[in-house]
């Protein structure tokens, strides 16, 4: 038989328990955006991500004012995140369709990558498709994975060689769990 104390303690570690399998047992090693006392880790925000997080998350994300029009709510990082970048997250019913990652001391094109890849939902594995567009005043590289989601990787000048922006944009018209184009 248990005494008071004794049973609150076992009641105690029965509860942690359960509490950090909850936070372990996901199948993905993918971190989950989760707001805790007003914030998120920027390293778990990727486009899917469900708008409330940037609502609640209120000591890491602010509103933009002047980036809130049709229905499309506009989000930005209050801090930067590891790579010096600062998030720009678009979001329109109640989920992140995309997110730009801007860079006021530009990265590496590994950096950027490595950024894009995180980016994007867990679920997509396939390769993109790149191309690349010289035409502008500063190189743009497009990533197509598949028809759901697009990425950019924008340069800071016309060398190529240090990136100032890195985004994934999620196509509105494509069926995200297949890739495929909505009829």
């Amino acid at each position: 038989m248990l005494n008071g104390k004794t049973g609150a303690l076992v009641g105690l570690v029965i509860l942690s328990s359960l509490s950090l399998s909850a936070c372990t047992s996901s199948s993905s090693s993918v971190p989950q955006a989760q707001v805790h006392r007003g914030t998120v880790n920027l390293d778990a925000v990727r486009v899917g991500t469900p708008e409330s997080v940037f609502k609640e998350a209120i000591m890491t994300f602010i509103p933009d004012a002047n980036g809130t029009m049709q229905g499309k709510t506009q989000y930005l990082s209050r801090m930067p995140n590891s790579t010096g970048g600062q998030f720009v997250i678009q979001a329109k019913d109640d989920v992140c369709y995309e997110v730009d990652v801007v860079h006021t001391t530009p990265v590496s094109k590994e950096v950027a990558l490595k950024t894009m890849k995180a980016l994007l939902p867990s679920n997509v594995t396939e390769e993109p498709v790149i191309s690349i567009d010289n035409k502008t005043a500063t190189p743009i590289e497009t990533y197509q994975y598949g028809t759901a989601y697009v990425g950019h990787v924008f340069y800071k000048d016309k060398t190529g060689t240090e990136v100032s922006t890195v985004s994934i944009t999620r196509n509105p018209t494509a069926d995200v769990a297949t890739g495929a184009q909505a009829q």
